[in-house]
């Protein structure tokens, strides 16, 4: 693949990143959406809901432990109001009582907002901390990861051991994404991007003074497992601090503000690799996770728990 072809694939792949994950936060939290106004939701059992696309739809979505399923008359020989009588007949009858009746959900318009809704009221903090989080987190990750192998390769080992220690490494990322996952829900947003970001610092800075070839691995795979936990954190924090009309605009412009620090940070290591060496390189690292950290726990909020509109006011 060519630069320039190289250049629009990233550059395309960005903006479908930034895209889904404003509806993608909305649909997964927000009780009512204008489009949709008003919602009904009924509560089925363990956890299965039926969300309705407005009064008088024969669309909508099943959410429950199978997964979702997207129910549209339109598509489906069946009426979706008569699949969900049948589900609640058969729900009602295992319980062994009626279901309560569905709650529409009012909507409440909001005003005219525009960018400058990121840096007023309430936003404007949670703006500054999305901003410098972001920055330091990529300046940090994308400086140390594109370097990786060719630090390896300045502590003695040849090119194939270094590579093949980079996806070793690389690899203690997976079960960091898991972990993030499932404590973003059972600790919270914030606890979870700042315990990431401070392990992925300690991992970082006792990686760069490994002189042991087992202490380096082990000391790779914790900082690989939290800075890629990190991830999981970040992308399900950032949408939910901004309300529906500028989401995917408070969300795009913290994502660029993180891509300048992810263009720097490999720029500043080249530049400081010879100087400092690699304590410098992966002391800047850590400092790096430490002050994104920090920004987390003194400007940040918990959202744990709390519905998008409760949050956005």
């Amino acid at each position: 693949m060519s630069r320039k072809n190289r250049v629009i694939f990233h550059v395309l792949a960005a903006a479908a990143l930034l895209a889904a994950m404003s509806p993608l936060a909305r649909s997964l939290r927000a009780q009512a959406q204008p489009q949709f106004a008003p919602i009904m939701t009924h509560a089925l059992n363990g956890g299965v809901y039926w969300i309705e696309g407005g009064v008088g739809s024969n669309s909508g979505v099943v959410i429950g432990k199978e997964g979702v399923i997207v129910i549209d008359a339109k598509q489906t020989p069946e009426s979706g109001k008569a699949v969900m009588a049948e589900i609640e007949n058969n729900v009602s009858a295992r319980l062994g009582k009626p279901l309560p009746a569905a709650v529409p959900q009012p909507v409440v318009a909001s005003g005219h907002v525009g960018i400058g809704t990121l840096f007023s009221g309430i936003y404007a903090k949670r703006t500054a901390m999305l901003w410098t989080l972001w920055f330091f987190a990529l300046l940090g990750f994308y400086g140390l990861t594109t370097w990786l192998g060719a630090l390896l390769q300045a502590k003695g080992f040849p090119v194939t051991k270094s590579v093949f220690y980079t996806i070793l490494i690389s690899l203690a990322g997976v079960p960091g994404f898991l972990f993030s996952a499932w404590l973003v829900e059972s600790w919270g947003r914030k606890g979870t991007l700042a315990l990431n970001l401070i392990g992925g610092a300690i991992a970082c800075y006792f990686y760069g003074g490994a002189t042991d070839q087992t202490f380096l691995i082990i000391a790779g795979l914790c900082m690989q497992f939290f800075l890629f936990g990190m991830w999981s954190a970040l992308y399900a924090y950032t949408p939910e601090l901004y309300p529906t009309e500028v989401r995917a605009t408070g969300t795009g412009f913290a994502s660029a503000i993180g891509r300048i620090g992810s263009l720097i940070g490999p720029y500043v290591i080249g530049v400081i690799l010879p100087m400092t060496g690699q304590p410098g390189v992966f002391a800047l690292g850590a400092g790096a996770f430490v002050i994104a950290a920090l920004s987390v726990l003194i400007l940040g909020e918990e959202t744990k728990g709390r519905t998008l509109e409760h949050i956005s006011h």
